[in-house]
């Protein structure tokens, strides 16, 4: 099931976090929770410590530029928050971007078997 839209639209949004994934998933979760989206949001492993994912999820497709700014308007508040620590360049990406065609066929597919959980055990 790919969940990108050929309308323009998707149905997630998502963060790929490089460096420091437990603690800055873990700011993200909070953040995204007290939007209002505590139960529609997944964390899954990246490709090697310290590398994770985070994928929000929509049950109709969202506007490429809504949600750009909905995960813009989240990483800003994750970055003043005091576990967030010091960010290089380019360690964090979100999805969807304008390249993307309005979503990530990657990120989908990292979570497209999602059981709602994260498979680390560190990522709540």
């Amino acid at each position: 099931m790919c969940l990108d839209r050929p309308d323009n639209g998707s149905r997630f949004a998502g963060f790929d976090v490089d460096e420091r994934a437990v603690e800055r998933i873990a700011v993200l979760a909070h953040i995204l929770a007290a939007r209002g989206f505590g139960g529609a949001f997944i964390a899954t492993n990246g490709s090697r410590d310290g590398k994770g994912k985070l994928a929000l999820f929509f049950r109709r497709s969202q506007p490429g530029a809504a949600l750009r700014k909905l995960t813009a308007s989240v990483l800003e508040d994750a970055r003043k928050h005091p576990s967030w620590g010091i960010e290089r360049p380019e360690t964090i990406e979100t999805r969807p971007q304008h390249k993307d065609q309005e979503g990530s066929y990657a990120l989908a597919a990292a979570t497209r078997s999602a059981t709602g959980r994260s498979n680390d055990s560190r990522i709540r």
